[in-house]
């Protein structure tokens, strides 16, 4: 909401744009099974890390709206002045030229835009309950339906039917969002982070001008992921064969957390070699899907990725206190946001 989270090597950090067109960074370590040597293993890494990623976006969720909860209540208090309300509409309004920019010197989170572990994750559980149904169960239960009207008895058919299903549902969940004004906002601010990471990676000065000009296109999207795994699922249910139907069921899910593993790393192998032409028309479709979940972002969306950035490159050791990334990109930090940008 209004911000931009970025994981780096042994920290993390989320900026957002506050309702006063100020930019609030909060940073913190990460900890816990992530961080264990063991957990760098191929499969095991992915698993792991894909949990974690949910954790921590679930996490930077709860921080933005808490952070927009806390300035309209300070707001409740004190009326605005001019000054302040024309910064706050400048900051959540898309904008074909961008406004000047507003003071973004980062402020310490407070209390009451703390990030609650035990609610994100109460969340995220319920989240996935809601998608492992939506996207695994119903497409076989759609599947079946179509395939018994059609008399069909071929397990390779039926396995065909609900990957499509499950594509096309998809596909159009993703358009269907993408049509909410809030969502398109949330869209930009993904666009300014995919154009933030390639920037980096390309050594390229951190300023919002020189941000702008790059791709809203990632290799390591979680919108290619997300696609790689339905496509992985459908090859993976046509080898696991007929089952009875509660067993076809109980197989969408009880898969999915290996299906989830080996997208992960065919996603990471693709990107380390994506310089090649081959690997290119390979993760062409997934490229091509990210122009639904990206949009070109303001100049002002392009400061709060860059804050972000910047905070996290600094907690991990890259950048001095304050410093802003350099053009020369070190060689430890090839991977400075998530493995999914």
């Amino acid at each position: 909401m209004e911000g931009v989270m970025m994981r780096g090597q042994k920290h993390m950090a989320v900026a957002v744009r506050a309702p006063d067109g100020s930019i609030i960074v909060h940073e913190e370590a990460l900890k816990g099974l992530i961080m264990h040597p063991v957990m760098k293993l191929p499969f095991l890494r992915g698993l792991v890390g894909l949990w974690d990623a949910l954790g921590l976006g679930m996490k930077a969720l709860m921080f933005s709206a808490n952070v927009a909860e806390q300035e309209e209540e300070e707001k409740g208090k004190d009326a605005p002045d001019i000054e302040q309300s024309l910064q706050g509409a400048a900051a959540t309004t898309p904008m074909a030229v961008a406004p000047p920019m507003p003071d973004t010197k980062a402020k310490p989170s407070s209390p009451s835009a703390s990030i609650e572990g035990a609610a994100a994750w109460t969340s995220i559980i319920i989240a996935l309950s809601f998608m492992i149904g939506i996207f695994f169960v119903l497409p076989v239960l759609a599947a079946g339906l179509i395939t018994n009207l059609t008399n069909t008895e071929s397990n390779l058919t039926h396995n065909i039917v609900e990957g499509a299903i499950r594509l096309l549902m998809f596909i159009g969940y993703i358009a269907l969002i993408g049509r909410m004004r809030d969502i398109k906002r949330v869209f930009g601010y993904h666009g300014a982070e995919h154009k933030t990471i390639n920037a980096y990676e390309a050594g390229a000065p951190l300023t919002p001008e020189s941000v702008q000009s790059f791709t809203l296109l990632n290799p390591r999207c979680g919108t290619t992921f997300l696609l790689i795994v339905m496509l992985i699922a459908t090859a993976l249910f046509v080898l696991v064969g007929k089952l009875p139907f509660l067993l076809m069921v109980l197989s969408r899910i009880v898969l999915v957390p290996v299906i989830a593993t080996v997208a992960y790393e065919f996603v990471r192998l693709m990107a380390n070699l994506y310089d090649h032409a081959i690997i290119r028309a390979i993760m062409a479709p997934g490229l091509a899907l990210q122009k639904m979940t990206t949009r070109p972002p303001d100049l002002t969306m392009i400061e709060v990725a860059i804050k972000a950035l910047n905070a996290v490159l600094a907690a991990d050791g890259v950048l001095k206190a304050g410093e802003s990334a350099r053009s020369e990109q070190p060689e430890e930090v090839a991977e400075p946001a998530a493995t999914f940008a």
